[in-house]
């Protein structure tokens, strides 16, 4: 794989978690209007409250009409640096737990199924994935290579920060 299509990849990939992520956000839950405060508003405002908590967020919601940014909490706790939308978090593997809760509640709702493929809900990704379930994905035995071990990768995020 070239590393121009494995940078395509993983944008659908993160396309595909963004999409997921929010179709499972009702939509009471969805600001309206610049400065209303939100349902969701205030979750993240509490979450960040609480003694356990992260101490910041970032929320993008984005349902095709364009998106908007939720942010709560500190990005430092030391000098107490607000969140702000242009920061970039490093999120790794915790990512792959929310990405499966997600994906869990959506199944519950009968949006999801884990029997589902790539191939149903994104058609344009390589053929090889087209067969791969939705419960394969989670329990990692898919069989789909690891990009991040292709050659140029670790160069190539480097220079899209």
């Amino acid at each position: 794989m070239n590393l121009h299509r494995g940078a395509l990849r993983l944008t659908l990939v993160a396309s595909a978690t963004l999409l997921l992520l929010t179709a499972s956000v009702p939509a009471s839950a969805t600001p309206t209007r610049a400065g209303q405060t939100s349902d969701l508003q205030d979750a993240l405002d509490a979450l960040v409250t609480q003694a356990d908590g992260p101490p910041g967020i970032i929320v993008v919601v984005d349902r095709g009409r364009g998106h908007q940014v939720l942010t709560a909490g500190v990005a430092k706790r030391e000098t107490h640096r607000r969140v702000r939308e242009t920061q970039h978090m490093r999120v790794a593997s915790v990512s792959k737990a929310f990405t499966g809760a997600v994906a869990l509640a959506l199944v519950r709702k009968g949006t999801l199924s884990l029997d589902d493929t790539v191939a149903r809900w994104l058609p344009n990704l390589p053929h090889d994935w087209a067969n791969v379930t939705l419960t394969q994905l989670m329990q990692h035995t898919s069989g789909i290579r690891d990009f991040s071990d292709e050659k140029g990768f670790a160069t190539a995020l480097v220079a899209s920060l």
